[in-house]
């Protein structure tokens, strides 16, 4: 007994001490200059997102606050490239000096490249401004063929150690996150028009009223880029998320983990076998996004376990905490987390210090929601009664198998994938955390996190968030899963990296066979990872379009300077957005669209669209705001729209009609 109190003492001691897991430095001649560039670039990017988010709370957002922000920003730039040594002392595995120049090393690359340019080409090719539910509504089949064969040259190319794969991963990995980015041209889902005018405004006023303490980085980031380099604001918040998390990802992962596997094929495809995990968060630009984004680099980046990497993963954590604190919090904590792992401190007060680490990623985001779920209600925020009957019976759903039949052969195939996504993520987990017995570190650093993460998910479901509209109140908790999954990344690749390792040892036909079989699940996670309308799915969000944006300019035009509110959808609200910006605000401090969908004007559409379309209805509405006209809009692809449609016409003054009947306005005046 004795013997093994010691031996738990010794292990705990041993997973403690940073000198047991420090990267030992290479020569400057193994040092990757693409990887060390990467590396600088985005500690600056994490310097200026920080600081022009803090000068943009602080102070403003114009051209002399940009400039305060690009002086702080290099100022603490060169400072740390000056002063803190150990910065510039990592080493970076190579990636392409082993390579030589020989015909496969031109031929497949330049295969590669010439396929992905057909894949951008089709998607480019249907891009559209018409309603979608999904782009696959309007993609041509024959991208996913292109995009297999792109994935298998690129597969050919690591395995013959093509110089620079990274490039090329990054490129493949863009070609995977920007299919909405190039088929929606007015911008995909609704969160991105609600900041896209924020931003617009800032542009314009140089802040904008109450200045909230989270998307400040993501603001400060794009308004700079807009206003130093011209380009537009509308491109940048639908680029940002997908270009970075292109670039970065592979780079960092490479960075990280490319000591311990160096030269191993394996190592190389684990990488762009990781498209098999669900993507959708990279997909889309928002300030969540982003911040799940640095979140992730921040724990790719900590698994290389060097202190030099201290001053970018803390940089990173401030940023990201004034992107979204939902992933802000998390990564705060666990940079502080690494930055007592690396301090030369008795093990006894590392140990609690740390136990307190994961103490706080329990219970901060909960205490977090529930006093901002108090503030908004203006009351005690309520904790849902009957947890256990409400909650336990969905969380054990998600692991109950499902074995899609009815459908051809690919739709049923993808929809196993597509149903059983979960019990993937946890096998893929399960068997690296097995690898990774001897590495106990990693379960120090991202088991612990994931599980303290998993707790903080189940306190925050207890909350009930009676502010939102229904369907939007187990959102905030879900984010938290998301947080979780991130941690268990690393654990993901060395499974696949010991996965590939195996499969290279079969003979030819049958290593050729599961690595054609892996290649399809990267593609199949292509088709899964963006909103689906088919024979199993119908993600239901329609995408905002042509007719939407006619119908806000019609009805601006046909006010004539009168003050109106429209009751529509979030979709039309976002075309508002994009046209208007925030150009009118009336009595009780109510936008003239329903914006957001949990205030008081979406739940009088709510009733014009689920009760019944009428005058008393409209009047409620308009004397809330205080106005005498307002309008109602019906799109085509509402439930229940021909009823809708028949009882609105003999309520109305006059109606209007877009498109071939898609969309429909409705004029009404105030009838006392």
């Amino acid at each position: 007994m004795t013997f093994i109190k010691v031996k738990s003492r010794f292990v705990f001691k041993q997973a403690l001490s940073p000198a047991n897991h420090q990267t030992k430095p290479e020569s400057k001649s193994n040092s990757s200059p693409y990887l060390q560039n990467i590396r600088y670039s985005l500690l600056f990017l994490a310097i200026f997102s920080t600081f022009s988010g803090l000068v943009y709370r602080l102070y403003s957002l114009n051209y002399f606050g940009i400039f305060l922000s690009l002086v702080l920003s290099f100022a603490s730039y060169f400072i740390i490239l000056r002063y803190f040594g150990k910065f510039n002392q990592t080493s970076y595995p190579p990636f392409h000096e082993q390579a030589t120049l020989s015909f496969d090393n031109l031929l497949f690359p330049i295969t590669y490249l010439i396929i992905s340019l057909v894949c951008f080409w089709l998607l480019f090719s249907v891009r559209t401004d018409i309603a979608l539910i999904s782009p696959w509504e309007i993609v041509s089949p024959l991208f996913f063929i292109f995009y297999f064969l792109a994935s298998a040259c690129l597969f050919i190319c690591l395995v013959l150690k093509t110089k620079y794969f990274l490039p090329l991963l990054s490129w493949h990995f863009f070609l995977s996150f920007s299919v909405a980015l190039i088929v929606y041209k007015l911008g995909y889902g609704y969160d991105a028009f609600v900041h896209e005018a924020t931003m617009r405004l800032i542009s314009t006023t140089g802040s904008v009223e109450p200045k909230p303490f989270y998307y400040l980085g993501y603001y400060g980031l794009i308004v700079s880029l807009y206003k130093l380099f011209f380009i537009p604001i509308s491109f940048l918040n639908k680029i940002i998320v997908p270009l970075l998390a292109s670039v970065f990802i592979p780079a960092t992962l490479y960075y990280s983990f490319g000591k311990i596997f160096s030269g191993r094929n394996s190592f190389k495809l684990s990488l762009l076998l990781l498209l098999i995990l669900p993507f959708s968060i990279f997909i889309l630009s928002t300030p969540q996004n982003l911040a799940y984004l640095f979140l992730l680099l921040i724990i790719i980046i900590s698994a290389g376990r060097n202190q030099a990497d201290e001053i970018l993963l803390i940089f990173l954590a401030f940023a990201t905490l004034i992107i979204h604190p939902i992933a802000g919090i998390p990564a705060l904590i666990f940079a502080g987390i690494n930055f007592i792992y690396n301090r030369e401190l008795s093990i006894n007060i590392k140990k609690t210090l740390i136990a307190l680490g994961f103490l706080a990623l329990c219970f901060a985001l909960p205490l977090a929601f529930y006093i901002s779920n108090k503030a908004q209600n203006q009351t005690s925020a309520v904790v849902t009664e009957n947890t256990t009957q409400q909650t336990i019976a969905p969380y054990l759903a998600w692991f109950v198998p499902h074995f899609p039949t009815g459908q051809n052969f690919i739709l049923n195939f993808v929809y196993l994938f597509n149903f059983n996504i979960n019990w993937l993520l946890v096998l893929l987990a399960a068997f690296g955390i097995y690898l990774a017995k001897d590495r106990k570190i990693l379960y120090l650093f991202f088991l612990c996190p994931a599980i303290a993460l998993l707790s903080a998910y189940f306190f925050t479901s207890s909350l009930n968030f009676n502010f939102l509209i229904s369907y939007e109140r187990e959102d905030f908790a879900n984010r938290i899963i998301i947080c979780a999954v991130l941690f268990l990344v690393p654990f993901a690749l060395l499974a696949l990296q010991k996965i590939c390792e195996k499969i290279f040892l079969q003979d030819k036909f049958i290593k050729v066979t599961l690595f054609v079989f892996l290649l399809i699940l990267v593609t199949t996670s292509l088709y899964s990872s963006y909103p689906r309308r088919d024979n199993f799915k119908n993600s239901h969000g329609v995408s905002t379009n042509r007719n939407d944006i006619n119908a806000v300019n019609w009805i601006e035009k046909n006010a004539t300077g009168q003050d109106y509110i429209v009751l529509a959808n979030q979709q039309v609200s976002a075309a508002a957005l994009k046209e208007f910006g925030f150009k009118k605000y009336y009595k009780n401090d109510l936008y003239f669209y329903p914006v957001p969908t949990g205030g008081p004007l979406y739940q009088y559409y709510l009733k014009m669209v689920y009760d019944e379309p009428n005058q008393v209805n409209m009047n409620e509405a308009m004397n809330l705001a205080g106005v005498k006209l307002g309008y109602f809009v019906l799109n085509k692809y509402w439930w229940a729209f021909p009823k809708i449609l028949e009882d609105a016409k003999t309520t109305a003054k006059n109606y209007e009609k877009f498109g071939d009947g898609d969309v429909y306005v409705f004029k009404y005046e105030f009838d006392n």
